[in-house]
């Protein structure tokens, strides 16, 4: 399976998309960006748990899609759909970044990655209708089939859309330890890569308060650009 070597099309979705919701998405991933002109997209399922709490927590159901934009810049939509039982919906909600990997830009085995990136975002429950903003970095050390890595993720929501929080704005930090199995293979038109990652978040929305224990798991597929 291989693209028709132009991705304006699908380019043009995304970018309708960010200036439709107002932000876009970010996936579950390593801290490696996508080479010039790759597609990705992906599938998973996300699960958080109030630490002091014992309950079935909140699922999420997530489908993402990224370019590569340039080397070391890629750019993705994510879509979190609640499928909590009982919770009508109310986190669902739209994410997304603009990425930036800012060494090892050629992947090699066993040099650090690290990346940073600007994710807008959306909750658009009738109850919630929250903006935010999450600056997420990311370090990873790559094999030559899998990458270990370190994300930290602080956000800040508001009643409106803003790139710059608030001075007096709380975030909820988000940390995460993931693995991602399966590398991006050019001599391959269709490369899957299996992500897992385990986490903490001091907050179901901002600040602190209700402690969340988390895991996701994700099947991406790369898809490279026809030469």
């Amino acid at each position: 399976m291989k693209t028709n070597g132009k991705l304006e099309p699908t380019l043009g979705v995304i970018i309708a998309a960010f200036f439709a919701f107002g932000c876009v998405a970010t996936a579950h991933r390593s801290p490696r960006a996508l080479p010039p002109r790759a597609v990705s997209f992906g599938l998973g399922l996300n699960n958080l748990n109030d630490i002091e709490k014992e309950d079935d927590g909140v699922q999420l159901l997530n489908t993402d899609l990224r370019v590569g934009l340039g080397k070391g810049i890629d750019f993705g939509v994510m879509h979190l759909l609640d499928i909590t039982e009982d919770n009508d919906g109310a986190f669902s909600g739209v994410w997304g970044d603009a990425r930036f990997q800012l060494t090892n830009l050629s992947n090699a085995p066993g040099k650090p990655i690290l990346s940073f990136g600007v994710s807008p975002g959306y909750l658009y429950d009738e109850d919630v209708e929250l903006w935010g903003i999450a600056y997420p970095i990311s370090f990873g050390i790559p094999s030559r089939s899998s990458t270990f890595y370190l994300t930290w993720r602080p956000e800040y929501f508001s009643d409106d859309f803003r790139i710059v929080p608030k001075s007096e704005s709380q975030p909820r930090n988000l940390f995460l330890l993931g693995w991602e199995f399966g590398s991006y293979n050019p001599a391959r038109s269709l490369s899957p890569k299996l992500v897992a990652e385990l986490g903490v978040m001091n907050s179901l929305v901002c600040g602190r308060g209700d402690n969340q224990f988390l895991w996701n798991i994700c099947l991406n597929f790369d898809i490279q650009p026809a030469r």
